[in-house]
């Protein structure tokens, strides 16, 4: 097996990886952090553990029925780690209570399962620490069914400028404690039933996000209005207690017209806010009424102020794109420029007639609508507990246009809004010490990510990268996959994001980085490496180094417990032009360990225990 090419800055590896629980409770604050070197005594890995400011949670106990009996289960608290056996965390014994009365003793779990408990049992748990029972749990009594059914209100049925009808399913959840008692509230996330891919035409329903207590009580709803898309790529949000406050806050991309509605306890909303534009936003004309969705008529005119302005255009003026669109599509030179807009509309008819359906039978740009490619786009932190605004800065970067310069017209599938609006998101210990949002714009050729801190009154930009632009020489028909970008720090980083990212300590220094699906990011911001390999005989261009490239799947765990550090395991879509078709490689150096040549999209790939007599995870 060849040994990966790494392009980047390389670290030495250091101890086997254990990852501490981020659970704490009580009424003090409680740490837990992810450590490479818990070896040492338990007071040196708690003493390292303390410095990490992670949420107050209570015990969590809950009971639930089964065809057994009752099954218990409860929190370890992260200051109750004492080291860890070859079963796992080790910690306080634990004395369950059933009515009142001690049922049993329980050594290295916080699971049990109680045969003679009924449906009208009460339980509660107490630590045990010096022989002295501690921090007595609430009571909790068994649920009606083995799962938790949690009360949703559904939003109400739409209807599309195009007259297509719409209803609401609940999609994405999280989870974040909201008011500091110690206890998870829930945030749910309602797509329409029209919710789109960003490769697919058309238009959406708005996206809300609800909060909801354990009882289900509506605390209130984020609409994100009609200027941010439905679908599985555009909505990140990110809940966390960011500022250690005691309570979540929530933070995602808005826009004009985003607004939160507030309810009282029977369900009746009381109020409506729109989150507040930008004084240059105002100023420049822009309001919370506006709608930026692009109908058929209007995604036309769109291409006729384009062209007509093409000899202006940053690529065009520099010399990297051709002087004039007839060049671009292949044709002879035949209009005069600026373009008239007579002559616009005529290159605009034949575009959209005759050269996009010619390169894919898919092209059907007569279609296109629904999609948003101007107005202002925003950053928002909503208060966990009521949904208030505290702050709303820019999103960075911004879209910089439909998608032109992100390479969406460069394919054989035109696909104006797609490479541009592809959105990731993470919370990571940066530091090590406190919790960072990290949102990701891009990962098919210009790739961006950007880290702030929270403070409980204002973002702070703790670092931005930015591959730059993947340059190509004719936007219409030159593939920007595989390219370096024009930054010379992260231009490697062009090509290799993931449907997802991943934040984790590869590097063993207490601090997390960012997985960015074939590349990652140091904590401070650096380029840890970008991974790449040799493309093997029966590849479309053997003997080249390429990408390992974008994929759909990544897992980031300790997958080979007999080797130090963590592994990254990923499959991978480049096909024929992609060294491997799935991969695991070295999470501290992105060097290869293992992997296969597919000639294919690899579109799935997972882990997990399958064979109990191997050591480790199966890929």
């Amino acid at each position: 097996m060849k040994k990966g090419i790494i392009i980047g800055f390389y670290r030495k590896l250091l101890a086997a990886a254990l990852i501490i629980p981020l659970m704490i409770g009580g009424s003090s604050p409680l740490f837990a952090a992810e450590s490479h070197d818990l070896e040492g005594s338990p007071q040196e890995a708690n003493a390292k553990a303390s410095r990490i400011q992670l949420e107050y949670l209570d015990r969590g106990i809950v009971s639930a029925p089964t065809s057994e009996g009752i099954f218990l289960s409860w929190r370890l608290l992260a200051d109750e780690v004492t080291g860890y056996s070859g079963k796992g965390l080790t910690g306080p014994i634990f004395h369950v209570y059933r009515d009142g009365a001690k049922i049993a003793v329980v050594e290295n779990s916080t699971n049990y399962l109680d045969p003679s408990g009924t449906s009208s049992s009460t339980y509660y748990v107490s630590a045990v620490i010096d022989g002295k029972e501690v921090d007595q749990s609430a009571d909790s009594a068994p649920w009606s069914s083995p799962y938790y059914d949690l009360k949703l209100q559904k939003p109400a049925a739409g209807m599309t400028p195009a007259g297509e009808p719409y209803t609401y399913s609940a999609n994405d959840a999280s989870i974040g404690d909201v008011d500091g008692d110690g206890q998870y509230e829930f945030f749910v996330k309602w797509d329409p039933s029209n919710s789109k891919d960003v490769s697919q035409i058309g238009y959406t329903g708005n996206t809300y996000i609800d909060c909801y207590t354990l009882e289900g009580t509506l605390l209130y709803r984020i609409d994100l209005g009609v200027n941010i898309r439905s679908g599985a790529h555009y909505t990140q949000f990110m809940v966390y207690d960011f500022d250690g406050d005691g309570k979540a806050e929530m933070m995602l991309k808005t826009a004009p017209g985003t607004k939160i509605l507030r309810y009282d306890p029977a369900g009746n909303m009381t109020s409506q806010r729109y989150i507040t534009l930008l004084p240059e936003d105002v100023k420049a004309g822009y309001s919370n009424q506006d709608d930026y969705r692009l109908s058929k008529d209007g995604y036309y005119e769109h291409m006729v102020s384009l062209f007509m302005n093409w000899h202006q255009h940053e690529e065009v003026a520099s010399g990297h794109w051709p002087a004039t669109l007839e060049e671009s599509f292949g044709m002879e030179k035949k209009y005069s420029y600026p373009l008239s807009r007579t002559d616009a509309e005529s290159l605009v008819d034949d575009f959209m007639d005759r050269y996009a359906p010619q390169r894919s039978a898919r092209n059907n740009l007569r279609a296109f609508e629904g999609f948003i490619v101007e107005g202002p786009e925003y950053l928002s932190v909503f208060e966990g507990a009521t949904g208030k605004e505290l702050e709303t800065i820019r999103y960075k970067p911004g879209r910089h246009d439909d998608g032109l310069m992100w390479g969406d017209y460069a394919m054989a599938r035109i696909e104006p809004g797609n490479r541009v609006d592809r959105f990731l998101a993470a919370v990571a210990y940066l530091d090590g010490v406190q919790p960072y949002a990290v949102f990701a714009r891009g990962y098919y050729t210009r790739s961006t990510l950007v880290s702030y801190q929270w403070d409980g009154k204002h973002l702070k930009e703790h670092w931005y990268v930015d591959s730059g632009w993947t340059p190509m020489t004719n936007p219409f028909n030159d593939s920007p996959h595989g390219r370096d970008g024009t930054d010379a720090v992260f231009g490697t980083l062009t090509t290799q994001g993931a449907h997802s990212l991943s934040a984790a300590d590869v590097d063993g220094d207490g601090k997390q980085e960012i997985v960015y699906g074939s590349a990652t990011i140091d904590h401070d911001g650096t380029l840890l490496y970008s991974s790449m390999d040799v493309l093997p005989p029966q590849n479309a261009d053997p003997g080249t180094v390429a990408r390992l490239g974008h994929g759909d799947a990544m897992h980031v765990t300790d997958i080979d417990p007999d080797r130090p550090g963590l592994e990254i395991f990923m499959v991978h879509e480049g096909g024929t032009y992609a060294p491997y078709g799935y991969s695991l490689r070295d999470a501290a150096t992105g060097e290869l360990l293992y992997g296969g040549y597919t000639g294919k999209d690899t579109g799935r790939g997972m882990i997990g225990d399958i064979d109990p007599d191997q050591r480790g995870l199966e890929t």
